[in-house]
């Protein structure tokens, strides 16, 4: 796990690759380091190291609004926790276990991700919550034998 991050959603109807384009180019110009996207249905993902300025964030959202006409959440004080097997492509129900686990101890997800070679779930949960999750997912995973 790794805290200190900050997630910029941008939620729009019909969200175009033109779009999503656009909205990175915004980031480069700006300089500005993305570790990782998340896509779903109408909505786009961006995760940034909290390093980057405040005020720096909000403008880039303005600037994304305005390209896109959608809506833009900032959510900050994200820690970014991966779960990370070469057997989870093997084995259903890895994700239903670690996602019953952080229920069960009361850990608010705040994003999944998970790639297509099935290799890793990433996890987004709040920074207080980072330590307890790590515990919370290694003590589940080690003494059922299910890493």
């Amino acid at each position: 796990g790794k805290k200190h991050f900050t997630i910029i959603d941008v939620r729009k109807d019909n969200l175009s690759l033109e779009a999503i384009n656009n909205i990175m180019g915004v980031l480069v110009a700006k300089d500005i380091k993305v570790e990782q996207v998340s896509s779903g249905l109408d909505v786009f993902s961006m995760i940034l190291e909290t390093g980057v300025n405040k005020q720096s964030v909000y403008s880039i959202a303005a600037e994304i609004e305005k390209i896109t006409g959608g809506s833009v959440k900032i959510s900050e004080g994200i820690s970014m926790i991966a779960c990370v097997s070469r057997r989870m492509v093997q084995r259903s129900g890895i994700s239903g276990l670690i996602f019953g686990a952080l229920g069960e101890n009361d850990i608010n997800i705040r994003l999944i991700s998970q790639g297509a070679r099935e290799l890793n779930i990433l996890i987004g949960v709040a920074d207080e919550d980072c330590d307890r999750t790590v515990q919370v997912l290694y003590d589940s995973f080690t003494k059922h034998g299910n890493s």
